[in-house]
């Protein structure tokens, strides 16, 4: 969905970005309320992706309809994008630029607790397959064992899911997981192959080279003398870390946005990967990342999202808008 409001003078144009897809709900049976009922108790609007990231879309079409109904003075456009796919290959979010809606300026909504977030780090994710040799279970020492050495190349790379490399300070360092494994063809065949699945999550200055090399010395070294033992590593997913220009007007009107509301305007970093990538990977953009709700909450059964932080985004946004296109230092109270 693509919404616009041109001012009709001309200016700079600001993209409002968030997404309506969501990951699968799981096991209803791990769910306190109905996961597609928006059920709100006590001021919590509870749902699968009701912080990620329907909050902010929310937020973001309320600060739209204000605008309208305020007859708010601007100049330049501002682009409503609800786009789909961020959860897995961003393609919602890349069809839009590609259809010409190149912003100057992109605010993406994603929960950040209403914190300003300057970027976010990338990701990648990476598959290895371990190729052994199949043989009767009665007679393992016939074979070699594919999930064996899959499970001692799963606890070498375990290892960095703590961090490596340099530290970011809004990002901290580059995190790699193992996230699935999968292997085995009947109970009693020692298995000939086992695959891992791995998430790889990029500062600024990390790239997914470097992680593939790493991963061909850390296999490498669990697979020494082993004869007739060999892997591959295939890249199938990448979307790039993005840090915005801290001298860009965009802090400035965004630090100043939550100056004005008395809220923390300490810069963070996303830990998550957001659309931001996948737009700043196709045109040249200053974007930041904040919404309504909670990290720590997303992709987890019960999730929520406190109504009052909806509309505190909405001022937010408001008053981003106020100070980036309104060509001014202050925000009208009246």
């Amino acid at each position: 969905m693509i919404g616009i409001i041109d001012s009709g003078v001309k200016g700079s144009t600001l993209m409002l970005n968030s997404h309506i897809d969501t990951v699968p709900i799981g096991d209803l049976e791990y769910w306190d309320t109905d996961p597609l009922s928006g059920t709100i108790e006590k001021q919590k609007l509870y749902g699968r992706g009701a912080c990620d990231a329907k909050g902010s879309v929310a937020a973001m079409m309320g600060t739209l309809k204000m605008i309208i109904q305020k007859q708010k003075k601007f100049s330049g456009k501002i682009i409503f994008t609800a786009v789909a796919d961020e959860e897995t290959g961003g393609e919602g979010a890349k069809e839009v630029i590609k259809h010409g809606y190149k912003p100057d300026f992109v605010v993406v909504g994603e929960p950040t607790d209403l914190r300003i977030c300057v970027g976010n780090k990338g990701r990648g994710e990476i598959k290895v397959e371990v190729t052994g040799k199949s043989c009767h279970a009665s007679i393992p020492d016939k074979g070699i064992n594919a999930i064996e050495i899959g499970s001692k190349i799963a606890y070498h790379i375990s290892k960095y899911k703590d961090g490596y490399g340099e530290e970011n300070k809004y990002f901290g360092k580059s995190t790699g997981s193992i996230t699935m494994i999968e292997g085995g063809l009947a109970p009693n065949i020692i298995p000939e192959t086992c695959k891992l699945t791995l998430d790889w999550r990029f500062i600024p200055g990390d790239n997914i080279d470097k992680v593939k090399k790493k991963l061909e010395e850390d296999i490498n070294e669990v697979t020494l003398g082993l004869s007739d033992v060999s892997f591959k590593i295939t890249k199938t997913h990448f979307s790039p870390p993005t840090q915005i220009d801290l001298d860009s007007i965009l802090i400035t009107s965004s630090v100043n946005a939550l100056d004005s509301l008395g809220l923390n305007s300490e810069l963070i970093g996303f830990p998550a990967t957001t659309d931001l990538s996948r737009i700043s990977e196709l045109c040249r953009t200053d974007g930041i990342i904040i919404g309504p709700g909670s990290i720590n909450l997303a992709h987890k059964n019960n999730e929520f999202v406190y109504i009052t932080e909806i509309e505190k985004a909405v001022e937010i946004y408001d008053r981003i808008i106020t100070f980036l296109l309104c060509n001014t230092s202050s925000y009208p109270l009246v």
